[in-house]
């Protein structure tokens, strides 16, 4: 007997997500950008301190593009609530 197929939503596949490199637990906003510098299609998820290190740029710098591309109106990054 097969065991029933269960449906996870996005929030529920993120939550379970780990940097590629590190195995440290991802937020949405690590997925977002990991989506955006690296393709949308990318399976392959970093935490921001590992980007910031691919990169070489400080993890305060990748908080500041996610707000900016948050304020465009990029889709990979939940607004806000207020």
């Amino acid at each position: 007997k097969s065991l029933p197929t269960i449906a996870l939503s996005t929030a529920e596949r993120s939550s379970m997500a780990e940097c590629t490199r590190c195995g440290r637990g991802l937020t949405n906003d690590e997925i977002g950008l990991s989506k955006k510098l690296t393709g949308r299609g990318t399976t392959r998820f970093y935490c921001i301190t590992c980007l910031a290190g691919d990169f070489g740029v400080t993890e305060q710098r990748l908080r500041e593009k996610i707000e900016e591309f948050r304020a465009e109106g990029c889709t990979l990054f939940v607004p806000k609530p207020y």
